[in-house]
């Protein structure tokens, strides 16, 4: 069975009230890079007409990715690890051919000629199949949130955690069990105030605009993703610890 939100057990370091008492109660002066807006022109790279994806572009902008969430704070260190574990596992079949598994598609039906998922759709782990389902996934609680946060109040830490929550509870939960949904409850909690966690995102003014811009770029990159693992019946729906 696959472990954590992603699929494999980490610890989570929760930042905490304490810490936060102790610094500041704001960041120093917000340096302006838009990295969500950069990172969404990665994911659009991905794109291979409206049905396929490109590999190499999506581990690449994955983890670029990763490298926002490492920005945001500590609390995202069990996320940021499972990033690269994912991208490692899609990268265990792409890198025998990369020009053969150019494509999501090329990828996932060159594993199942290669007789793996023997007992489809139960995914073998590690494959990319299963690096592929679980990246998918944790991309699309972010854009759930960040999608989500258009219409929250953008100063109030409590709407954050809230609509974290409920992102949380319509992506990732119906494939975690109780080991999983413990550790997603420890990253709540040691989610700083959204007053700190704004100057992170090194946007701005433009902060809403480039999650708005984000979510709906990861999210109609995810449907493709989705609906090519429905096709190949390689869609495992089974619960994490």
């Amino acid at each position: 069975m696959r472990k954590s939100l992603t699929g494999h057990p980490t610890d989570v370091i929760s930042e905490g009230e304490g810490e936060e008492s102790s610094e500041t109660t704001s960041d120093a002066a917000e340096t302006v890079k838009r990295p969500l807006k950069n990172t969404a022109e990665e994911f659009e790279k991905c794109f291979l007409g409206s049905d396929d994806v490109d590999v190499q572009n999506f581990m690449q902008a994955c983890l670029e990715y990763a490298k926002v969430l490492q920005k945001l704070g500590r609390f995202t260190a069990s996320l940021v690890r499972e990033a690269h574990s994912n991208i490692s596992k899609i990268d265990q079949t792409y890198h025998m051919d990369p020009e053969r598994f150019r494509t999501m598609r090329a990828l996932l039906q060159g594993e199942l000629d290669n007789g793996r998922h023997k007992s489809a759709p139960v995914l073998d782990d590690p494959s990319s199949a299963i690096g592929l389902l679980w990246a998918r996934r944790a991309l699309t609680f972010w854009a759930t949130l960040y999608a989500a946060l258009q219409t929250e109040s953008e100063d109030s830490y409590h709407c954050f955690k809230k609509a974290a929550e409920q992102s949380y509870d319509k992506t990732l939960k119906p494939f975690n069990g109780f080991v999983s949904r413990s550790s997603f409850g420890m990253v709540l909690k040691g989610m700083p105030s959204w007053n700190k966690l704004k100057p992170r995102f090194e946007s701005g003014e433009f902060l809403l605009e480039d999650m708005e811009f984000w979510a709906q770029t990861v999210q109609k990159l995810a449907s493709i993703m989705e609906k090519i693992h429905d096709e190949l019946n390689l869609a495992d729906t089974r619960k994490s610890l």
